[in-house]
């Protein structure tokens, strides 16, 4: 069973240990790694010239100093201007190979739609790293996924309902935003058998509350603080009956 998907809970650190270090650059998930986070959770785009681009913003400049799209940018422009920003690949590359990754396929430019088989051919060789790909846009995650042959997970703002959930058949997850991870959300994704993780969770009364729920995992800014704790309190989650 794939490590995403099975009862084990698990800590995740969104965009690394982003409470300590710059979001999703190689020290943040190095230190995510360091303090014991089982997974890393990034965001990938397409650079102009077609590089898997580890950036969260459609745009530079909250956290890079440079102007302009991610999609519109060339990698090159982005190498020589110093800026913290990795590939994708860099990332694979630098991470222990036990540490699992969350790529989460940005979807608010077009050049999102050519991202699946690009994706596909760069975790090629990494059978063996947990790896999970999610979007805001679940018909995205899916193609990516299947691409890959990866599972998918479908990130939700919003707590779902079976009918929700009946229109993302496929997809082996969802990320729960944690004031939608309701009791009747919960029940609704365990009757349909889908791992549920919770973003994103920086404080310690609402871990508690979501280890109480048994989820399959929580995403958090702070590994190295609410790690101990999560790994204190949480506990696999039950079967649906």
């Amino acid at each position: 069973m794939d490590a995403w998907t099975r009862a084990a809970p698990r800590l995740i650190a969104h965009r690394g240990a982003s409470d300590e270090c710059t979001e999703n650059t190689l020290p943040a998930f190095l230190r995510a790694a360091e303090v014991g986070a089982h997974a890393v959770e990034l965001d990938v785009r397409l650079s102009a010239d077609g590089e898997l681009v580890v950036h969260h913003d459609h745009d530079w400049g909250r956290v890079v100093p440079l102007e302009g799209a991610v999609h519109e940018t060339k990698w090159a422009d982005v190498a020589a201007s110093g800026a913290a920003v990795p590939r994708l690949g860099d990332v694979l590359a630098a991470l222990p190979p036990n540490i699992g990754i969350d790529i989460e396929v940005k979807a608010d430019d077009d050049s999102c739609m050519t991202i699946p088989p690009i994706l596909a051919a760069a975790l090629r060789g990494h059978d063996a790293r947990p790896i999970i790909i999610t979007s805001f846009a679940p018909d995205l995650a899916l193609e990516a996924a299947r691409a890959a042959r990866r599972p998918a997970g479908a990130i939700l703002p919003f707590a779902p309902d079976m009918s929700d959930l009946e229109d993302l058949a496929g997809v082996d997850a969802i990320m729960l935003h944690h004031e939608a991870c309701t009791p009747e959300a919960l029940d609704s994704a365990r009757r349909v058998e889908l791992a549920v993780y919770v973003w994103t969770v920086n404080d310690e009364a609402v871990m508690a509350r979501v280890a109480a729920d048994h989820v399959a995992g929580i995403i958090t800014d702070c590994p190295a603080t609410i790690g101990p704790r999560w790994a204190d309190v949480s506990d696999p989650a039950p079967r649906a009956t």
